[in-house]
């Protein structure tokens, strides 16, 4: 799967290999995140076997890859089957399901290595056979950036008029997804609204390290800056109605977009955060599978340079340019970034903004009661993106849903 040099270049995960081992082997494959549900979500529920089985046949890290391939490959069969018969909307919606197996199974690759290029691949051509199929046009491109290009998908709610134009939400993922699993193929938050959907791989993200496009401290600023660009040419996107959207490591990102882009947004929603300078808890607290990967992100081999790089990654230098509202939503158990720090954020915007703590919830809201029995946090954050696109008057508060479901809250 990798290297042996791969898995020995991060002291605490070649120390910790064969816990991981034994963990996966006692707890299942979702030990650090509910990465079966996260990417199964899209789908809906035909997928339910297809992500249950894996989970069910993985019982070592290594097994990963395979099992999430193997899935997938037993779909991208039926999709052609279903082609072949022509039932395309079947074959769509197989060949979606496929492609975001096939993303699951780039996960644990950490290195561009022959396999990862070969899931990538097919991830992408499934990907690229559910559009031809697709309820509504969806257009992948590819924007120029440095050497490399950012690799993205338009979405728009249903064929536009000649004049039409559509407000778009900009979603930018975090480190362990791809862009592929941030638009559902039913019923997704934002087209469902009437906004267009444009989602990326930023640097270091999806397809991109695999290409040579490594992220950064700030290079996440000039990727926002390119996809604006783009955006506002497109014949079918107010430019003047434009909002972003950021998951995990994407509530970095989507923070670092909205600085960069100043009054040329309407807000941004983050959720699921990753907020610390120095990112110390993520990755030296955390699973060392995330240090790792971020690694691979970055294009680092040596831990120590590492090191110096990610301190240097905080959000104060940058907090006084973001011009437009913001959504924070976190779980206040968060494992990941301690929610402290996301509070200290909220506290030195100078925009109004609305942070939502979750009781007894870790970084990925949805798996304690305060979820379960109080809004949506999808819900919300979609729901709040709209208010901005229409101007309504942006909330300025702190709330905490507590374990009844119940929200409490307080102004800034």
């Amino acid at each position: 799967m990798m290297q042996a040099f791969t898995e020995q270049k991060m002291r605490r995960f070649a120390e910790q290999r064969w816990i991981l081992d034994a963990i996966i082997s006692t707890v299942g494959m979702e030990w650090d995140q509910p990465r079966l549900g996260y990417t199964m979500y899209p789908c809906g529920p035909d997928a339910i076997g297809d992500f249950r089985t894996v989970g069910m046949r993985t019982k070592k890290f290594a097994d990963m890859h395979r099992e999430f391939a193997g899935a997938a490959k037993r779909r991208e069969i039926k999709a052609k089957a279903f082609e072949a018969e022509e039932r395309l909307v079947s074959a769509r919606e197989s060949y979606f399901i496929a492609s975001l197996l096939y993303s699951a199974a780039r996960w644990p690759i950490f290195e561009a290595n022959a396999l990862h290029k070969d899931y990538n691949q097919r991830m992408v051509d499934c990907y690229d056979k559910y559009i031809e199929y697709a309820p509504r046009p969806i257009e992948r491109v590819e924007i120029p950036f440095g050497d490399g290009v950012l690799p993205g998908y338009l979405a728009l709610p249903h064929k536009p008029a000649p004049d039409e134009k559509f407000a778009c939400a900009i979603g930018i993922d975090g480190m362990d997804g791809s862009k592929e699993i941030m638009c559902s193929m039913y019923g997704d938050k934002m087209l469902e609204r009437g906004l267009a959907s444009f989602v990326y791989d930023g640097p270091g993200q999806g397809e991109c390290p695999v290409n040579g496009v490594y992220v950064t401290k700030d290079n996440h600023m000039e990727a926002a800056q390119a996809v604006y660009d783009w955006l506002i040419q497109h014949p079918h996107i107010d430019k003047d109605r434009l909002v972003i959207f950021g998951i995990s490591f994407g509530s970095f990102f989507g923070a670092q977009a909205a600085a960069q882009l100043g009054d040329k947004i309407k807000g941004a929603a983050l959720s699921f955060v990753c907020h610390e300078p120095g990112c110390y808890t993520i990755f030296n607290m955390a699973a060392p599978t995330y240090k790792l990967r971020f690694m691979f992100m970055a294009n680092y081999d040596d831990e120590a340079e590492f090191d110096e790089f990610i301190s240097g990654f905080s959000l104060d230098p940058i907090t006084n340019h973001i011009k437009c509202p913001i959504l924070i939503q976190a779980g206040q158990d968060e494992e990941l970034s301690p929610i402290e720090c996301s509070e200290e954020f909220a506290r030195k915007l100078n925009v109004p903004r609305k942070l939502v703590a979750y009781e007894g919830e870790r970084h990925a809201i949805g798996g304690g009661s305060a979820a379960y029995l109080g809004e949506n946090w999808y819900t919300m954050l979609a729901d709040w993106c709209v208010d901005r696109i229409n101007d309504k008057p942006a909330p300025n508060e702190s709330v905490l849903i507590n374990a009844l479901g119940q929200a409490e809250a307080t102004s800034f």
